[in-house]
């Protein structure tokens, strides 16, 4: 199957199934494509490099991370997602971006 997502650069882009198999297979950090294509997916299989990708440097990965494992709807989607809200500090919402608040709003949905 195909999934057209957005890259890095905000540019459309297609990724396959088989591109994700491979990328899900080696170690190195996923790029922003292939982290949006496994949420396109909705693969629960892909779940633990998508919270890896939670915890990467870049911030763009990371926000995408949040919404991929947000639409795999996996029975283990909520606790990543708060396992990642509580690492981060209170002052997290100061930034102009809070991944802290994406967070809560997002658990709060999936609560209710």
């Amino acid at each position: 199957m195909e999934y057209h997502v957005f890259n890095e650069h905000n540019c459309l882009a297609k990724v396959t199934d088989e591109q994700l198999e491979i990328a899900f297979m080696q170690k190195e950090e996923l790029p922003v494509k292939i982290i949006a294509g496994m949420g396109a997916s909705r693969a629960g299989k892909y779940l633990p490099r998508l919270e890896e990708a939670l915890y990467y440097e870049e911030k763009r990965s990371r926000i995408d991370a949040i919404y991929s494992v947000f639409s795999v709807e996996d029975t283990e989607t909520i606790s990543i997602l708060q396992r990642k809200e509580s690492s981060l500090p209170i002052e997290d919402f100061n930034n102009r971006t809070s991944e802290k608040a994406i967070l809560q709003s997002l658990i709060i949905r999936l609560e209710r």
